[in-house]
């Protein structure tokens, strides 16, 4: 056998196995989401939903380790759009808030290390009652590779949705800039950094439509909460 002939079919067995790894890890990526819309807007009081979860996503893993999460910045930056996370945040229970619609939870991530999370709000007959614009700062974890260290800074809203021909993910520029249109402070800032807290995000997967992390507070009342999150148009 010639060293051509060697060589040649050295990287068409390389070929097959990448091609081969590609179409896993994509099967795998499409397991997570499919499975993680399933649960969109439900609780999960004894962490059966998210460890169902965690079984594809230690797999996509092994077949696609990460680099530290310093080098996947870019591909943090811009709007994703939340699947199946926590859907309350004032209890241990990890159940539903009622005045969170879970179709309309999105994260816009920015360059200056500052981040939004945008939602509406509903009232009791689940009619929208106001944009919520929260507002948070990030830098990287100095002791976990992968994780990135969070704050909230402001929290503020729209009553009802948000100004015509606009989305909620373009909302957050425009507050960072103060010419969001009918915008109204709910807290001082100084006072959503005193009671907000913060926490940890730890970045377990990034590529460009698929982030998976799970999130810690500061207080210890949100734990190891998965996040599963697509790229939003």
């Amino acid at each position: 056998m010639t060293r051509k002939l060697i060589t040649y079919l050295l990287l068409l067995m390389f070929s097959v196995s990448t091609t081969f790894a590609t179409s896993e890890i994509e099967a795998l990526k499409s397991d997570i989401l499919t499975l993680a819309e399933s649960f969109r807007g439900e609780g999960d009081p004894d962490l059966s939903k998210q460890k169902a979860i965690d079984v594809y996503v230690n797999q996509l893993l092994k077949l696609k380790p990460q680099v530290p999460v310093k080098e996947r910045l870019p591909l943090l930056y811009g709007a994703w759009e939340q699947v199946w996370g926590p859907y309350d945040y004032r209890s241990k229970k990890r159940g539903v808030d009622p005045e969170l619609d879970a179709d309309n939870i999105f994260q816009v991530i920015f360059k200056g290390g500052y981040y939004y999370n945008v939602s509406y709000k509903l009232d009791r007959a689940g009619r929208i009652k106001n944009t919520t614009l929260l507002r948070g700062e990030f830098k990287l974890d100095e002791k976990n590779q992968n994780a990135l260290k969070v704050k909230f800074t402001n929290l503020r809203k729209i009553n009802g949705t948000q100004p015509a021909n606009l989305k909620l993910i373009d909302l957050p520029a425009l507050s960072e800039a103060r010419k969001l249109e009918g915008e109204k402070v709910v807290l001082p800032s100084f006072i959503v950094r005193l009671t907000f807290g913060g926490g940890t995000l730890n970045e377990v997967y990034t590529d460009e439509d698929l982030r998976i992390l799970y999130g810690t507070g500061s207080d210890e009342s949100v734990s190891n909460y998965l996040y599963i999150l697509k790229r939003a148009d």
